[in-house]
């Protein structure tokens, strides 16, 4: 057994048991509802046709939070960008709202980028640059907000 096989196998994990000092959480623990931050905009810019994020003056280091939508039997993800910026009909994150796991709680409204979901296989090589966040509970994914 070496290290890459310990992060990156499946194994019985109880997550409610991780605490709140987790920042990192390989792939096959990976659930629907889960947050990650750190997901680089250059890659979400290159695979995203229309993602929104302005690159200029920001240099590679600026990131999106990812949310998971999906995970596959074959350990790739249906993932989600998630933003700050207001975004009119789209489901949000309350910011308040205590996360699953880490007990991290969001500081701000987070609105789920669902129209630009993405397929995440586990292989890429800057996955241990996500962290993550926690589970989102169902009660905190909120509607798309009404415009008069």
């Amino acid at each position: 057994m070496n290290v890459a096989s310990d992060i990156w196998e499946k194994r019985e994990v109880d997550l409610d048991k991780i605490g709140e000092g987790v920042s990192f959480l390989g792939p096959a623990h990976w659930q629907p509802r889960m947050i990650f931050s750190g997901f680089p905009d250059v890659i979400l810019k290159a695979n995203i046709a229309g993602f929104p994020s302005s690159l200029k003056g920001r240099g590679l280091r600026h990131s999106h939070p990812i949310f998971v939508l999906e995970c596959n039997s074959n350990l790739s993800h249906r993932t989600c960008p998630c933003t700050s910026k207001y975004t009119p009909g789209t489901k949000y994150i309350q910011a308040g709202c205590r996360l699953e796991y880490s007990r991290r709680v969001m500081d701000r409204t987070s609105f789920i980028l669902e129209h630009f979901a993405f397929n995440l296989p586990a292989e890429r090589d800057w996955m241990d640059k996500l962290r993550f966040w926690g589970k989102v509970p169902e009660g905190c994914i909120k509607n798309p907000i009404k415009q008069d």
